[in-house]
């Protein structure tokens, strides 16, 4: 059965659209930092080879930041599926193990999760043969770099992420915490990072508790020659394989925690206790029903079309104000902008004035992600709230200009 499930999960992830959406946003990101020296991932290639060993790492620790997002998609699909699906009765129901059901589940989003950076790997093989390129800053192949890379540095960053993003998405029932939790993991990482990348005394301090081992693999290579940039991969030894054996104990703990605390029960706790409140013979008075024919309406004055346009607005634009998640991410991207501007008059270190460019800088590299993630975040919640919540044909069915609402939202 955990085969069959597992297959199931690798079978229903790799059939949606977000999983090729972003294989092919990884490859041109990916391609680009091989071809050009105009996009960057984690610094500039210099003047090793543009396939190197050093590179293929570099890009695909990188580009692991990203997971926090991809695998908390996938990994929280698997959990809350079948609840907004209706169908959480029919598997509680049959004769599954709790065991097989969450194993299966997870191991399958976190595998399809690790497959996303196919698109990293094939775009430094497909750029490294472009014609463009110096012939001589292109090594030869060698396959050892990439599935080090996939199994030693993205294969236990994903697995946490996805042990983290799981557990919550479980244990909570709710897709906005999963995101929220998200948010939350990504500044303390961002803010923590800040904070020891100014401190040296603390560095092995830090490159032992980064989750997506940047740090340590800064560390292990900071004075590597050319060459051996150009021929080794990270020994697997010191701070950095202490680094992998601590976040994949950690990663297996939290899905111990998981397995032991999930309920197999339909429903979420707010509606078992609504079902356990109601007397048992409670009957619902029979009423009859007897149709009613509905005059047709139309919105004739001049004025009618704003007036609908700004309820619409104004409607969303509280609703938003209002939800958890956009206080949550507004309170932590503050949160990220004081620690960023905290730290923003020292450099290593060395004090320097807190002079307005250093501040502008500060703000647009610590809040405009958060500006961004609220938008995209938003943009989707303000779309599909009505068919979340089964109003669609009820609003579709208003005498209400379809411009006038999609303008206002």
């Amino acid at each position: 059965m955990l085969a069959e499930i597992f297959r199931f999960e690798t079978r229903y992830h790799l059939k949606q659209l977000l999983f090729y959406v972003s294989v092919i946003i990884f490859f041109f990101l990916t391609f680009g930092a091989v071809t050009t020296d105009s996009v960057q991932l984690g610094g500039s290639i210099g003047n090793v080879n543009r396939n190197a060993p050093y590179v293929i790492m570099q890009f695909l620790l990188v580009m692991s930041v990203f997971s926090v997002f991809t695998t908390t998609a996938f990994v929280s699909n698997a959990v809350l599926r079948d609840y907004d699906l209706g169908t959480d009765a029919l598997f509680f129901s049959s004769p599954i193990r709790k065991r097989d059901f969450l194993i299966g589940r997870f191991t399958g989003s976190v595998f399809v999760s690790i497959l996303i950076y196919v698109g990293v790997v094939l775009g430094i093989m497909i750029g490294s043969f472009m014609p463009w390129l110096e012939k001589e800053r292109i090594g030869a192949f060698r396959l050892m770099p990439y599935l080090f890379s996939l199994i030693v540095l993205i294969g236990p960053t994903v697995l946490l992420v996805g042990a983290i993003f799981f557990a919550v998405a479980a244990l909570t029932r709710s897709t906005t915490a999963t995101y929220a939790t998200a948010v939350a993991l990504l500044v303390g990482y961002l803010v923590v990072s800040n904070i020891a990348g100014n401190n040296l005394e603390n560095e092995k301090l830090a490159s032992l508790f980064d989750p997506f081992a940047l740090a340590p693999f800064e560390l292990a290579t900071r004075y590597w020659t050319v060459h051996e940039r150009n021929t080794q991969v990270l020994p697997m030894q010191g701070v950095f394989l202490w680094n992998r054996v601590i976040w994949v104990s950690v990663a297996l703990v939290i899905f111990g925690v998981t397995l032991n605390r999930f309920r197999f029960e339909t429903g979420t706790r707010k509606s078992r206790k609504r079902k356990s409140a109601a007397p048992d013979d409670a009957v619902a008075p029979p009423f009859a029903v007897s149709p009613v024919a509905l005059s047709a309406v139309a919105v004739r004055a001049a004025g009618g079309w704003f007036t609908q346009f700004f309820s619409t607005m104004r409607l969303e634009l509280v609703s938003v104000l209002k939800s958890i998640p956009f206080i949550v991410m507004l309170v932590l991207g503050m949160a990220n902008t004081i620690g960023g501007a905290a730290f923003a008059d020292s450099i290593f270190d060395t004090k320097i004035y807190p002079v307005t460019a250093v501040m502008i800088r500060v703000i647009a590299s610590t809040f405009l992600l958060f500006a961004l993630i609220i938008i995209t975040f938003y943009a989707g919640e303000i779309v599909w709230r009505e068919r979340q919540l089964k109003l669609n044909e009820v609003t579709d069915a208003m005498p209400v200009p379809t411009s006038a609402v999609w303008a206002g939202k």
